[in-house]
């Protein structure tokens, strides 16, 4: 496909009345590619797409028999993923190996993401700096997008360049429907290594951007001290920055200064009743989100959330032909880690300032396979870990692969850590050594995969989330699926069944279970999963019979709102008392949409356990949020979390350990304003309150007003 070059102005309004767009490239989205597999599409679609040497402009008119019935709404950035919407993918390497993403929904709401071709995961964490537009019409709706070739990535050239490209259209509808510029093959998981080639930019260069975005934070805070009963108050202020230069072409420095590392937005609320590992939260925060992908591997080797108050950082990626690479280094006023065991896991944090860095090379070669290394250090005055990592994918043939990594780790404890020197005594250096492989066969109708690893009991990823060691585990499994035939009403079924063991480091049986689950897609863009878990396992000293059932539903009775329910029951153990018990666990969720400006997000998660003498504990976790998103650009909402937990301590061994009665609330109203990701501003106030046995009215433990403000510069 060959890409004119036009000097000619165009505005960006979703409007399609620019002289421009008449010397542009024109093309049809012809294929059904999700339910369908290659079939003509239930609606028209056209695509205009030109350059100018510096940017690329596409544009969409997306016909429908029903535009009543598209789905549009105001939405903040890269949340618009259940809309109509329209993009492009452009794999600027050429190499099947990394894209990216550009969409849009019929409103111009931004969604963008780098996707990697080897492992098949996308990072919708990554923003570009680019504009769209969207407008409805009689007819439908138009896109107008326009992306300056600096936001990507690609080999300066005095020729042409040759990306690969493909056009999309999500059409959400009693179905949920795919179409595409080209079809695609299933029998093929290598879906970039399908994309034709989009040539132009003659002479083109991606340049070296600069940008500083200065910022400061101001807020008033309160916080509780429990065993004082006193109220400590805070003023601050804080200034900082960032500072993103593209140093090359391929190659781009991050530094933060004084970085404001607190996230905006709460995480999701989880219940941790009767369970001995450690919670895992997803990554917040701009600046580790920058190209997170760079440094992503198989056995979460990297995991940033453990670095918590830094004041400086800097972070380098690269990406030179088939090598991509990237180092982050950063301080921390205290280090926080993970203390894993086979039955067990703990957060620690020591009250020690420490040296965080992590490095990540990896090498591409053959079709779709690579190799690499992973090494990370913490580093304090009397602790350290130190790990080193290869690992890699070998593509053997087109539906084969295999993906592996072994890692070694040095860890050397702070003698007052107490829980430590009960488990190693004076003996405070450990070598560990960790190892995982995976077989995987992925076709259109199959799927089938044999998986191996072990992490001995030394093992430390202190940079990493690795909540287990001490064990071995070796896991076999397969699914078929079946697609239907156009007009059913269902599109699609699984069938997908296997089981896993785990020992401990000594050989001693921790685990058996097998499962098995059926899974249908159908109409209102439903999904019912029916499933089953059977097995033993080992704590302390016992060996139980476990087992569950569960069922998993979601569907849309119209398109503004979506309901999601999850229900499971059996055998289980109870940690805490060392005994099976009877759970049950129940786990409903609310979408619901009005008009194109109001959001509103309801879930629930309720857990019971019962033992012999009664009902063990009761909890319930309540997390709801509304939106009303004035614009594109401005937002409004309000978040209320709640875990409330109930028990009855005559069933425990150890009573003074628990409350019978416990409460926690996360609540918060926050206003945004964002011209781009990085000229934003926020405004809000948050609190955090508790109730147990010893404070029975609601204490609220923090409390804070808060004003951010940043403001991006392209130098």
């Amino acid at each position: 496909m060959s890409l004119p070059k036009v000097e000619l102005p165009i505005k960006i309004d979703g409007v399609l009345d620019d002289e421009a767009w008449h010397q542009a490239k024109t093309l049809t989205l012809d294929y059904q590619i999700r339910p369908g597999e290659n079939v003509a599409p239930s609606a028209s679609t056209q695509v205009w797409i030109l350059e100018n040497n510096n940017m690329l402009y596409i544009a969409f008119a997306a016909n429908d028999p029903e535009p009543d019935t598209i789905r549009a709404a105001y939405r903040d950035q890269d949340k618009g993923w259940s809309d109509d919407f329209v993009g492009v993918v452009l794999d600027t390497f050429g190499e099947a190996r990394r894209s990216y993403m550009f969409y849009a929904n019929a409103l111009g709401a931004q969604m963008d993401l780098v996707y990697d071709g080897v492992s098949n995961r996308g990072n919708s964490a990554w923003d570009g700096l680019w504009q769209s537009a969207g407008k409805l019409t009689d007819q439908g709706y138009v896109v107008e997008m326009a992306i300056p070739l600096k936001v990507m990535q690609f080999v300066a050239s005095s020729g042409k360049q040759s990306w690969g490209v493909n056009f999309i259209r999500n059409r959400p509808r009693s179905i949920l429907e795919r179409i595409s510029y080209i079809p695609l093959d299933r029998e093929n998981p290598c879906y970039l290594c399908q994309l034709p080639k989009l040539e132009g930019f003659d002479n083109a260069s991606p340049g070296r951007s600069l940008d500083v975005i200065p910022y400061a934070v101001t807020g008033n805070s309160q916080t509780l001290d429990t065993e004082r009963g006193e109220t400590e108050a805070l003023s601050n202020t804080e200034i900082g920055g960032d500072i993103r230069w593209g140093i090359t072409p391929s190659t781009s420095l991050y530094m933060t200064i004084n970085p404001d590392f607190s996230q905006v937005s709460v995480d999701g609320a989880q219940l941790d009743v009767n369970n001995n590992f450690t919670l895992f939260y997803p990554e917040l925060r701009p600046f580790f989100l920058d190209n997170a992908d760079y440094f992503e591997n198989f056995m979460r080797l990297v995991y940033t959330r453990n670095i918590a108050t830094p004041n400086w950082g800097a972070k380098i990626t690269s990406k030179l032909g088939n090598n991509t690479g990237g180092i982050i280094i950063t301080d921390d006023d205290t280090t926080s880690f993970i203390v894993p065991d086979f039955d067990g896991s703990t957060v620690t944090t020591l009250d020690e300032k420490s040296i965080n860095a992590v490095l990540r090379y990896r090498r591409d070669y053959g079709d779709n396979s690579f190799a690499g290394i992973v090494s990370t250090l913490r580093q304090s005055d009397d602790y350290h870990n130190y790990l080193i990592s290869v690992d890699g994918k070998h593509r053997l043939a087109d539906n084969h692969s295999v993906f592996y990594q072994v890692a070694l780790s040095e860890t050397r404890d702070a003698f007052d850590y107490a829980l430590l020197s009960e488990r190693y005594g004076e003996e405070n250096d450990k070598d560990g050594f960790a190892y995982r492989a995976l077989y995987l066969y992925q076709s259109r109708d199959w799927l089938m995969y044999a998986n191996s690893e072990e992490y001995d009991e030394d093992f430390r990823a202190d940079m990493g989330f690795v909540e287990k060691v001490n064990f071995a585990k070796q896991a076999l499994g397969g699914a078929r699926t079946w697609y239907a035939k156009p007009n059913k009403w269902w599109n699609e079924v699984r069938l997908q069944g296997g089981g896993e063991r785990q020992s401990r480091g000594d050989g001693l049986s921790l685990k058996e279970s097998y499962y098995a689950f059926i899974n249908v897609k159908g109409d209102l863009q439903s999904s019912l999963r029916l499933g089953a878990n059977s097995g033993s396992e080992y704590y302390q000293g016992d060996t139980f019979d476990i087992s569950d059932i569960n069922l998993s539903a979601e569907f849309r009775p119209h398109t503004t709102s979506k309901v999601k329910l999850a229900v499971s029951g059996g055998n289980k153990i109870d940690y805490d008392n060392n005994r099976s018990g009877s759970n049950l666990r129940f786990q409903p969720r609310i979408n619901f949409e009005y008009g194109k400006h109001l959001q509103m997000d309801v879930g629930m998660d309720f857990q019971r356990m019962d033992v012999t003498g009664g009902t063990l504990f009761k909890a319930q976790a309540l997390d709801a949020r509304m939106i009303y998103q004035l614009s594109n650009r401005t937002q409004f909402s309000i978040s209320f979390q709640k875990i409330n937990t109930s028990r009855n301590l005559d069933l425990y061994r150890n009573p003074q350990d628990f409350n019978a009665q416990s409460k926690d609330i996360n609540r918060q109203i926050l206003y945004s304003y964002k011209v781009s990701p990085q000229t934003v501003v926020y405004a809000g106030y948050n609190d955090v309150g508790f109730t147990n046995d010893e404070f029975r009215q609601l204490h609220r433990s923090f409390r804070s007003v808060f004003l951010k403000v940043s403001y991006g510069l392209s130098l």
